[in-house]
């Protein structure tokens, strides 16, 4: 081989390796799924009038009153703007998400390997799953007293009921070869459920807890517009008492923008969990 030729089948390879990194297909579409959201919403306003506003009117309000609103205070809000709102609904929603997924993950993990805690268990969730969380969100007002803890329990209790049934189905889904070849090397109980059943149960339980947590910024909204002195619901029902749309969409989007970043920082942390898994089973 001559060393032009070898000049000219290295050049492919030195072109490749110097080539800027072409954006990914799928950022492309979720821009365009973007622009096709707002394009909707700009003619649904204009066909439905001042009471859907256009997106640049709500995306202003969200601006505006973010940290500091003068008006916000005169409708009897406390001072801050949106954000003292949004700091209670998001504490509300993650913290009853957290407590509600750890209980549900070890109920539903102890009923899968133990009969005793799945007879106990199943009557209770099956019952709990019946009931529909918007008609229970009163009562647990009524228990528990208008407080951040009554709307911590009521995310609580859904996440529990949804993380239980995820993990209990988890750990039924896993092939029995695996529990079986680890016994067979001499794994007891506690050593399979914590290197067998643990760990296969984990991107099952993330699907759960995403579910869960999507849920979750509903249910601490709508508690609060029950009666609250804090959150985007009691921002929501103040400004409708005025008819102020805009300021009342103006939350819900930047209550739905903390909610995008929590899934996405959710899905960060499953892929960390999930390395041992194919990239095409993510």
């Amino acid at each position: 081989m001559t060393d032009i030729d070898a000049t000219r089948d290295a050049m492919p390879v030195a072109d490749k390796a110097t080539a800027p990194a072409r954006p990914s297909p799928e950022i492309w579409w979720t821009l365009g799924g973007i622009a096709l959201f707002f394009i909707v919403w700009t003619l649904g306003h204009l066909v439905i009038g001042r009471y859907l506003p256009p997106p640049w009117q709500v995306i202003a309000a969200a601006v505006t009153h973010f940290f500091d609103s003068r008006y916000f205070v005169g409708l009897g809000l406390p001072p801050g703007g949106y954000w003292p709102h949004l700091v209670s609904t998001t504490y509300t929603a993650l913290l009853g998400c957290a407590v509600g997924a750890v209980i549900g993950t070890l109920t539903g993990l102890g009923s899968a390997h133990s009969n005793v805690i799945h007879q106990i268990t199943r009557p209770i969730v099956a019952i709990l799953g019946t009931v529909p969380i918007l008609v229970a969100a009163p009562f647990f007002l009524i228990w528990f007293g208008v407080s951040e803890n009554s709307k911590i329990i009521l995310v609580a209790f859904y996440s529990a009921v949804v993380l239980h049934l995820y993990a209990l189905r988890a750990v039924e889904h896993l092939h029995p070869s695996f529990a079986e070849s680890a016994s067979t090397l001499g794994a007891g109980p506690w050593m399979i459920f914590h290197r067998v059943s643990l760990p296969g149960s984990v991107p099952e339980l993330f699907g759960g807890l995403r579910a869960a947590l999507g849920a979750a910024w509903g249910l601490a909204a709508i508690t609060e517009l029950l009666g609250t002195d804090r959150g985007i619901g009691r921002v929501i029902i103040t400004t409708w008492g005025v008819q102020d749309i805009a300021s009342m969409m103006g939350g819900l989007l930047l209550l739905a923008l903390i909610a995008v970043i929590a899934d996405a920082l959710l899905m960060l942390a499953r892929r960390a969990a999930t390395r041992w898994m194919p990239e095409g089973a993510l």
